[in-house]
């Protein structure tokens, strides 16, 4: 027993021990490994150079034996009939060696440009290589020809290491070969080379633009009124020297030709690789060219801003476009779009010559993505029309994000448009959501945009989104539960999405007022300032939908008036911020009023009525004069109260007693949390009585509802977990039961 207790011991203990070892050892392996790949050239030049300085030492110690062996009989003469073998051998080995290695490229590259085909089957290292083992095949094959002993062991020695580089550079040789013929390699070729000859133009034209700039004071270019910011000489040297860009455009070509043969072949890495290197080249261009770019004048036609090789650039793009859309593949457009939004923002990166200038560059490509988006519609390939869609909000996120608003209203007006093709062709509705899902983003992000002033663009961006929601309407919902206006335009009006508008604003209003003591006063100040200009243009827009909504009976109309009602809670609370200035502030309020005074415009229509009714809209406006009151704003909470009043008299015009009989209890209940006049509230409802005078039978079931109310009776139509029997149980219950008996006396 003893022995097994230690046995067992001794082998929890090696458990214990058993993973730290494994961990060192994997750790020493796995660092070794690295070691090796980072330095293996180094380390092979260390073992090739012990190697030849050990069989040099040798060799020069053991000579004198090396004389006498081959001093023998003829000896020396067998040795000399095996070096001319030797050479003869290797020459006939290497010749063969380098025919099928050639043959075996050729054949590989014939498939691409002819330009590029002939550049890489004359490859000067290939070249090198053979050249290299046909003269040392023959230098073996020389040193038959030596006649003394002396040089015996030399000649050994000499004919083993010459064997030994042949054979390194014939595997040399067929490495170099699978280079040239994968698609990976010649990409990278092609940018080196590319690169290599953009940096040469660049190093001619800095060494020469000053001269340059001395003798071009009176070009054209002095006269254009751009500004000083160009850099003249370099603008004058690639003026005179047009051609500085063939290499580069020719570069581009044959890589939009390799991206389309292997996508074609379904070699969709090898394609993707094609696109990056399009776009490194792009990036060597710009940084080639400098400050020599001249963006468009609306005063003066200079004729200076078109630039060629990014028109071929975007050419070569359309053309690799309309053969994807053609064969319908999926995959290579995608790899197109990745490409496209890369190189928008290396556009949008370029140095112009004025302060303010136009991004005519980056339109360019929005234009030609824009253009192969459209060309897909009639394809109905939806995944790659939502794809393109997110491309494009990418790109307006990406800029504003910079403090960039130029070319944002260009590409909402594109995915707005876009987005709409999903309301004509049924199947493709998926594209309405992704289209509005992107507008959203677009208009959260300019309300967090560092720049200073977003009115006018974020109004277009928000015409362009309610110009989505008003063709959306139009078209009538064949099945209401499946809700198609309310879930297309869920990322924007949905009050219960975390991945909606109203979430973001909720967490960012949230932050501002929690951590507001962690972000500078001039932050938090341009958000508001933001949000004010965003809610400006709210009023009309959201009033022309709702009315839309509801003549088209639409699920929407729900989500409208809870986002319009979410969406003046955010702007009050937004306006309580100490460092929020006093004519901000006031202006916010505003707003946040005008917005919810939409409520106001619902049509004295029964159905219409009815069915928001039927949606608790008493509970969120309730609600709504709450938080006004919590926020101090007591005026506020007054003007919403007689909204409620008001809409409380609008459904008892049209039996809706119940809810009716609701929203005066809420009446009550907001009276006595207000502490505000009791008299004034029975006036106020008698002065509604005269207006709309209401059926016998709904005044009778309104007193039973509120007798019963007073007693703590809950009624048909009230929930437990109403906001305004939760609200009721928190006030002065004799108070309230008094109230509310003179409150049914009034409908007597």
């Amino acid at each position: 027993m003893n022995l097994k207790a230690r046995f067992a011991r001794t082998r929890e203990s090696v458990r214990a021990v058993s993973p730290i070892f494994w961990q060192k050892y994997y750790m020493l392996g796995n660092g070794l490994s690295r070691g090796i790949l980072k330095f293996r050239t180094k380390l092979f030049g260390l073992i090739v150079f012990v190697l030849f300085a050990t069989s040099w030492f040798w060799v020069l110690k053991f000579n004198t034996g090396i004389e006498r062996y081959f001093s023998v009989d003829n000896r020396l003469g067998e040795l000399h009939t095996l070096f001319i073998t030797l050479g003869a051998a290797l020459v006939t080995v290497s010749v063969i060696a380098f025919s099928f290695i050639m043959f075996a490229m050729q054949v590989n590259v014939e498939r691409m440009p002819y330009g590029l085909f002939r550049k890489l089957s004359s490859d000067k290292k290939l070249l090198a290589y053979f050249l290299l083992v046909f003269i040392l095949s023959l230098l073996i094959g020389f040193f038959s020809i030596i006649g003394t002993n002396d040089l015996i062991g030399i000649s050994i020695i000499s004919v083993l290491w010459g064997i030994f580089i042949i054979v390194f550079f014939l595997l040399a040789a067929f490495n170099r070969a699978l280079k040239l013929i994968s698609p990976t390699e010649q990409l990278k070729l092609i940018l080196e080379s590319t690169k290599n000859e953009l940096n040469a133009w660049a190093k001619v034209a800095t060494r020469v633009s000053p001269l340059l700039a001395e003798k071009s004071e009176n070009d054209e270019i002095e006269n254009t009124g751009l500004g000083s910011r160009i850099d003249t000489g370099r603008f004058v040297y690639f003026s005179r020297f047009p051609q500085w860009t063939q290499g580069a455009e020719k570069a581009i070509h044959h890589a939009f030709l390799l991206a389309s043969y292997h996508a074609s072949h379904g070699d969709y890495e090898s394609s993707e690789v094609a696109m990056i290197t399009i776009v490194r080249i792009n990036e060597e261009y710009i940084k080639a060219k400098g400050k020599t770019f001249i963006a468009d004048n609306s005063l003066i036609n200079t004729g200076l801003s078109g630039d060629k090789f990014i028109t071929e650039t975007m050419e070569g793009y359309r053309k690799y476009a309309i053969n994807a859309v053609a064969r319908g593949d999926e995959q290579q457009i995608l790899q197109g779009f990745d490409m496209m939004r890369y190189l928008f923002f290396l556009y949008f990166s370029i140095d112009y010559s004025t302060v303010a200038a136009t991004k005519n560059h980056a339109d360019l490509a929005i234009t030609y993505l824009s253009k192969v988006i459209e060309s897909i519609v009639p394809h109905a390939l939806v995944d790659v029309l939502m794809s393109g869609i997110r491309v494009m909000g990418e790109m307006a996120i990406g800029i504003i994000s910079q403090g960039e608003l130029e070319s944002v209203d260009k590409l909402s007006e594109k995915i707005s448009l876009i987005s709409s093709a999903g309301i004509i062709h049924q199947n493709m509705q998926p594209v309405i959501y992704i289209g509005v899902e992107q507008l959203a983003k677009i208009e959260f992000a300019l309300i967090r945009s560092p720049s200073s002033d977003i009115s006018y663009m974020v109004k277009t961006v928000h015409s362009n989104l309610c110009s989505i929601a008003r063709l959306l309407l139009t078209i009538k919902e064949d099945n209401p539960l499946q809700k198609t206006h309310s879930y297309n335009l869920g990322c924007y009006y949905s009050v219960t999405s975390y991945e909606a508008l109203i979430s973001w604003l909720n967490v960012l209003t949230n932050v501002l007022l929690e951590e507001k003591e962690t972000y500078e006063v001039a932050t938090i100040q341009r958000i508001i300032s933001h949000l004010l200009q965003w809610s400006e243009n709210l009023c009309q827009t959201e009033k022309e939908l709702l009315l839309l909504a509801i003549k088209k009976k639409s699920t929407s109309m729900f989500d409208i008036i809870s986002w319009i009602i979410r969406v003046s809670t955010i702007i009050l609370a937004i306006s309580t911020i100490d460092s929020c200035r006093d004519d901000n502030r006031e202006a916010l309020i505003k707003n946040a009023y005008s917005l919810v005074h939409i409520i106001s415009y619902i049509p004295d229509d029964k159905e219409a009525v009815l069915r928001i009714a039927h949606y608790d809209l008493t509970s969120q406006l309730f609600r709504l004069v709450i938080e006004a009151k919590n926020r101090d704003n007591l005026e506020f909470a007054l003007k919403i109260k007689g909204l409620l009043l008001s809409w409380a008299f609008k459904m008892g015009k049209y039996g809706d007693r119940w809810r009716m009989a609701q929203a005066l209890c809420g009446l009550v209940c907001l009276n006595l949390l207000f502490d505000l006049d009791n008299d004034c509230l029975l006036s106020e409802i008698e002065m509604e009585l005269t207006k709309i005078p209401l059926d016998d039978k709904v005044k009778e079931a309104l007193v039973g509802n509120i007798k019963e109310k007073a007693e703590d009776i809950i009624f048909e139509g009230f929930s437990p977990f109403n906001a305004i029997d939760v609200a009721l149980k928190d006030v002065d219950q004799e108070k309230k039961r008094i109230l509310l008996l003179e409150l049914a006396e009034k409908f007597k």
